[in-house]
């Protein structure tokens, strides 16, 4: 009896077909064509080369049960398939099949693998919002007060007192400590800065009712509304000031003293133009007419 391949080959030449004809009209490679009438392994897999000799075997018109015999032949009993090697559609080549689940089974991994990396990141390399510093913002470092040796305590020492301020929502502040130290911080919700102070503190704060402040642990009134702006606030041992409270006559107190101490500086002041008088016009007397000659 003639093998799977010499039926396939002789029944071909009896209709007077070409494999070219053949590979087109049934999408299958000339390679895989010829290894079935060759009787070889072939390029692909058992599983796929018994369906690809079933369908050309269909197309020749090769009875259903000798075709059937000629496949137990060559590629054993129908239920013995590779393990893992699904049958590939019928209008399908087997090798592009075989291409499609290995892309998938390698996107699939891929996908297991990168959200594994996101896990780890998350829960152990990340940083936490507490540790991060961020751009623009001066790192916040609260330090103790030293406290001076018993006899080596002097004037200074004695007047000197603590400024503490906590932000409550996000606050732009600066400060200017006794016309010598001056700071611009950006403070976050929870954040904390304290200053020594040994006369007075200037400050000007954005959104000022997101802050609070204490003078050593006395805390102080609210310095304005959330969100609103004030631009000056003074603060002493004994009092604080803002530029919305400080009255009229101080203000025109102080105007003074910057202009006497222009003057003091060698600024010339300034002189007021004298007022122009009026012009004062006379008419001429007229003339008495002289006496006729004798």
């Amino acid at each position: 009896m003639a093998t799977l391949g010499e039926r396939l080959r002789e029944s071909r030449h009896q209709q007077g077909l070409d494999l070219d004809e053949i590979s087109q009209k049934l999408k299958i490679r000339r390679s895989i064509l010829e290894a079935l009438e060759a009787d070889e392994p072939g390029p692909v897999p058992a599983v796929y080369m018994r369906q690809f000799a079933r369908r050309y075997g269909h197309f020749l018109g090769i009875p259903e049960h000798e075709l059937q015999e000629l496949l137990r032949q060559r590629f054993g009993a129908e239920g013995r398939r590779l393990p893992g090697h699904p049958v590939p559609p019928e209008g399908r080549g087997g090798v592009r099949s075989e291409t499609r689940l290995q892309v998938a089974r390698a996107l699939v991994y891929g996908g297991l693998v990168g959200a594994l990396i996101a896990v780890v990141h998350y829960f152990f390399l990340r940083s936490r919002p507490e540790e991060a510093v961020r751009e623009g913002v001066t790192p916040v470092v609260v330090r103790p007060v030293k406290e001076p040796p018993e006899g080596g305590r002097g004037k200074a020492a004695d007047t000197l007192w603590r400024l503490r301020a906590r932000a409550r929502d996000t606050v732009w502040l600066s400060i200017v400590v006794d016309n010598q130290r001056s700071e611009q911080l950006l403070l976050q919700p929870g954040q904390e800065r304290e200053w020594q102070v040994q006369q007075v503190a200037i400050l000007s704060v954005g959104n000022a009712g997101g802050l609070q402040v204490w003078r050593n642990e006395e805390e102080l009134p609210p310095l304005g509304p959330r969100g609103s702006v004030v631009r000056m606030v003074r603060v002493t041992a004994t009092s604080v000031e803002t530029s919305a409270k400080v009255p009229a006559a101080q203000r025109r107190s102080e105007h003074d003293v910057r202009a006497s101490s222009r003057q003091t500086q060698g600024e010339a002041p300034a002189i007021a133009p004298a007022p122009l008088l009026p012009l004062r016009t006379t008419r001429p007397e007229p003339q008495k007419p002289l006496p006729p000659p004798p």
